[in-house]
């Protein structure tokens, strides 16, 4: 089953490893409230991660695929992975990490539910702020979240970490 850990503060999420920043996320579903597009435990899950970003809300056997190509690739299974392989290292490199989530589909009920946003942030090293379009699979199987799928435009972040591109040519609009 899915935790609840919603009362669960940042300190105690990264409170071990390097002091991070305070995850931040604007859940943006316009006018239309995540529960109409969902129903049942997913939507709760859903909410909670993004609202979070906790990664103790997943489960210790999820298995997580970030971008390959991304700075932070790689397939991490279970929350403490996805902590060390994706969490801390994007605190470490960009300030003001934080996710939009613009659209939500498909089914919680044994299938795959689709996140569409974007990440942003500034890269501590340059000084470059970027919008990061993404698209999150997420599979559900028996009620409970298995895996994360993520797509994102892996150069963007590439870019904004060596400083090749000015800040006017990294941002994009996924649309």
């Amino acid at each position: 089953m899915l935790k609840d850990l919603s009362k669960t503060t940042p300190e105690e999420i990264y409170s071990s490893g390097t002091p991070l920043e305070t995850p931040e996320c604007a859940w943006n579903t316009g006018t239309k409230p995540l529960a109409e597009w969902l129903e049942g435990q997913e939507v709760t899950f859903l909410r909670q991660w993004y609202d979070t970003l906790n990664p103790d809300l997943l489960g210790p056997d999820i298995h997580w695929h970030n971008a390959d190509g991304s700075p932070y690739g790689g397939i991490f299974i279970g929350a403490e992975a996805i902590k060390d392989g994706y969490f801390r290292p994007v605190h470490r490199d960009f300030d003001n990490w934080r996710v939009t989530v613009e659209e939500v589909n498909g089914s919680g009920n044994e299938g795959i539910i689709i996140v569409r946003g974007h990440f942003h942030g500034r890269a501590r090293t340059t000084g470059i702020e970027v919008v990061v379009p993404f698209a999150n699979f997420w599979k559900v199987r028996a009620g409970e979240i298995v895996s994360m799928q993520q797509y994102t435009d892996t150069r963007i972040l590439a870019d904004a970490l060596s400083g090749k591109v000015p800040p006017r040519q990294i941002k994009t609009r996924l649309g």
